[in-house]
């Protein structure tokens, strides 16, 4: 059975995928879901956390691979609305209008590009969302063991999420799907996808799978211009393997 048939069991699939065709295209089609990957083996029976879950595109997929449950945590009021009205009848989802940070700032304050929502640290206070480190969301979530899988694609702040995060958090994980991104040099050294791939490798993950995300140039008149690829924006799957 093909992904939109599995995802018709859960909700609209028709509608989610054109809600946000490139999203749907980066998760589904040319990321983690494709039928290749086997992600059955990686979600099947487990619990899964979900950090930027968008409007629910991977949510909704775990749950049709047979994920025990999943914890689905958004900061974008908007797509929280969306996420909420496609997970609404799935009693095993539960979701969250917060940011994920590092632990130290308690409010973040969303900024939009587009569909995206990225944080920073000041901002319009009507804005505000609460942010919670990962170790807190683990405890929220009330999943147990050490066989989770975590999702993460929070635009950038995922330096903070996981370099924050004690070693005792990290390796309750056994699987990480995420997506990395490109930060501004002044927001320090080290902020980048080798780097946070050799950070992980020191906790025991190894990644086996990686895509580049394209990206679609345009000129000054708004024309496009052809498909490239962005430094540090990068589809990742990674196992622990000790």
């Amino acid at each position: 059975m093909d992904h939109t048939n599995l995802l018709a069991k859960y909700c609209d699939a028709t509608k989610l995928k054109a809600h946000d065709p490139k999203l749907y295209e980066d998760i589904v089609e040319t990321g983690f879901f494709r039928a290749d990957l086997k992600p059955e083996e990686d979600l099947k029976g487990k619990d899964v956390i979900d950090l930027g879950a968008h409007i629910g595109v991977f949510t909704l997929s775990a749950i049709a691979h047979g994920a025990k449950a999943v914890f689905s945590v958004e900061m974008n009021p908007i797509n929280y609305s969306h996420l909420i009205g496609f997970t609404k009848d799935i009693p095993n989802v539960k979701c969250q209008n917060w940011a994920i940070f590092d632990g130290i700032t308690r409010y973040v304050y969303h900024f939009d590009e587009g569909t995206l929502s990225k944080a920073a640290k000041t901002g319009d206070k009507e804005k505000a969302i609460p942010a919670f480190s990962l170790e807190e969301i683990l405890d929220f979530s009330k999943f147990q063991g050490d066989d989770i899988t975590l999702k993460i694609d929070v635009e950038g702040s995922e330096y903070d999420v996981l370099l924050s995060a004690p070693s005792r958090t990290l390796r309750r994980f056994s699987r990480i799907f995420m997506e990395t991104h490109p930060v501004p040099h002044n927001d320090g050294p080290g902020k980048n996808a080798k780097f946070l791939k050799e950070y992980l490798a020191y906790f025991g993950f190894e990644v086996v799978k990686y895509t580049p995300i394209y990206w679609l140039k345009h000129d000054d008149q708004g024309r496009e211009i052809s498909w490239t690829v962005i430094d540090n924006l990068e589809l990742l799957k990674l196992v622990r393997k000790g």
